[in-house]
């Protein structure tokens, strides 16, 4: 269990390592991995022999960085270079150890790199970085779809209260005509009402002059 969340630091530091640039090659060979591994196992036997523990977790996360990088690039390099690193961190494991005391990313980073094989230990890292860049494409995916929805979520409740607006003023407009339709009925009922009280007044006017 220990081993498999180390290599999702290895993950990590894959993820942070930096592209190469345009025109370099970008698939290493098992030699110059090789090559590679010596260079960086003597620098850290210097590191230890001087007791520097800060330039030793340096160069383990160095290490980290560089197969997480080889494996992306050809995982026979990977496997050599892990093969000549994890040899000699094997048999300087108590040096290592008292240099860096309870330093948990060293002791983790070289508990991954010596727990299993060189191929057990280039698949493990190999099988978290795909898992890092899988979650990383689903967040970047899962923020994009979230945008997207507040985007038209935004312009949906716009378009609610636009239509708000509209219809209240629709209805303060038809209340306006309601009162004046009825102002203006009323008016004419009115007037309706005077002719009709003026018509009977002179019709009884008229009719007691007759004598009826």
């Amino acid at each position: 269990m220990i081993v498999a969340v180390a290599a999702m630091t290895f993950a990590s530091c894959g993820q942070k390592a930096a592209a190469p640039a345009e025109g370099e090659a970008t698939e290493v060979t098992t030699e110059q991995a090789t090559e590679a591994a010596e260079k960086v196992i003597s620098n850290l036997k210097a590191k230890l022999e001087a007791k520097d523990a800060s330039a030793v977790q340096e160069i383990i996360t160095a290490i980290q960085e560089k197969v997480a990088d080889y494996i992306k690039s050809n995982p026979e390099a990977a496997k050599a270079y892990v093969e000549q690193v994890q040899a000699y961190l094997k048999e300087n494991m108590e040096t290592t150890k008292s240099v860096v005391g309870a330093n948990t990313i060293v002791n983790t980073a070289v508990e991954t790199l010596t727990a299993a094989s060189a191929d057990d230990v280039v698949s493990t890292i190999s099988n978290a970085l795909t898992t890092t860049e899988e979650a990383s494409e689903a967040a970047a995916t899962s923020v994009k779809e979230n945008t997207e929805q507040a985007i038209e979520s935004v312009k949906e409740n716009a378009k609610e209260k636009a239509n708000e607006v509209v219809d209240n003023a629709k209805a303060k407009a038809n209340e306006k005509k309601d009162e004046a339709t009825q102002k203006v009925n009323n008016k004419v009922n009115e007037a309706a009402q005077k002719t009709n009280d003026a018509v009977n007044n002179a019709a009884n006017k008229a009719a007691k002059k007759l004598g009826l």
